[in-house]
């Protein structure tokens, strides 16, 4: 009975983590969206900026709270061998915020359209290491469930 338990605690994991996911790949969507809008216009630099710090905000709760209930939970009792890759993600937290942070700067020293479209590709660059990032978690939560199912 206790496995049965342990796999509907993974699976609420994985769907917490299934609407997060869609939450901050909605907000990535929108950002895209605002800095493909042509042509280039100085009030826009100001909508770009707020909408990556509300996003900004959005993801470092968002990674609070998987490295307070999400990632680690329990995997170094039960699954040592994972405990390395699931380090390795929690430590990719900070380096994706400091990119964010890079980018927000990038946005907020634009004077014209060639530095916005640097801003723009350095967001795009983010956009894939968050996406690569994602993809690692979902890895790991599936890699734990089927170890579950599987009761190894």
């Amino acid at each position: 009975m206790p496995l049965q338990e342990d796999n509907a605690q993974v699976g609420e994991r994985s769907n917490w983590h299934t609407e997060e996911h869609a939450k901050i790949n909605k907000r990535l969507t929108t950002i895209e969206g605002e800095f493909d809008l042509p042509p280039y216009h100085p009030d826009k630099v100001p909508v770009i900026i707020l909408q990556l710090r509300s996003f900004r905000s959005l993801l470092r709760v968002h990674f609070e709270n998987e490295e307070k209930n999400g990632l680690q939970c329990e995997f170094p009792a039960i699954y040592p061998r994972l405990v390395s890759g699931l380090n390795r993600l929690e430590a990719q937290h900070s380096e994706l915020l400091e990119h964010l942070d890079l980018t927000i700067q990038l946005v907020a020293d634009s004077l014209g359209p060639f530095e916005l479209d640097t801003a723009r590709r350095a967001f795009k660059i983010f956009v894939v290491e968050l996406r690569h990032h994602e993809d690692g978690e979902v890895r790991s939560h599936s890699e734990r469930f089927l170890r579950r199912h599987r009761g190894l």
